[in-house]
């Protein structure tokens, strides 16, 4: 005789959605992380390493492409929490891209949404990001700031319509 149990429902409805239940120490370090990597602190080695964020990775994320995304907006949001680790969402809303071309960069148009997870441990009483983290985003001011001197004039242009539109 064979038995089946059919379960009728979504995922959603059988596990219910975690509430903001991480640590606030948590939701700082993926905010601090988040926020400089806006400010293109992630396109430079040096000023990435002396901003001094807590982390337990100092080297860029081996494979991380060679672009950098031009962000508007991000939401943060608790997935999974444990007394000694959290994982957190990360909803980013993007512009589009910094990208090469020949002897330049360009900005190129791709809006998108996307949603990435952190994963933040507590080391002696500190929260710490692990494993490795891109940063390859900048905000559209950042953007301009940091590749004045490489972009083409239609990408400057695009760039300076974005700043101080949030998402």
């Amino acid at each position: 005789m064979l038995n089946v149990v059919l379960f009728v429902g979504t995922l959603a409805a059988a596990r219910p959605p975690v509430a903001d239940t991480c640590p606030a120490g948590a939701f700082r370090v993926v905010n601090a992380l988040m926020t400089a990597d806006t400010l293109g602190v992630g396109v430079s080695a040096a000023s990435r390493d002396s901003s001094r964020i807590d982390t337990l990775t100092t080297e860029r994320f081996e494979g991380a492409p060679d672009v950098s995304h031009v962000v508007l907006s991000y939401r943060l949001s608790c997935v999974f929490a444990a007394p000694d680790s959290v994982i957190l969402g990360i909803t980013s809303r993007h512009a589009g891209r910094i990208e090469p071309n020949g002897d330049h960069e360009s900005f190129v148009r791709d809006t998108a949404t996307t949603v990435s997870y952190m994963e933040v441990v507590t080391r002696a009483r500190h929260w710490k990001l692990k494993g490795p983290f891109a940063a390859v985003g900048a905000s559209p001011a950042a953007a301009l700031r940091r590749f004045k001197d490489s972009l083409d004039s239609d990408s400057r242009k695009a760039l300076a319509q974005l700043v101080g539109k949030r998402g």
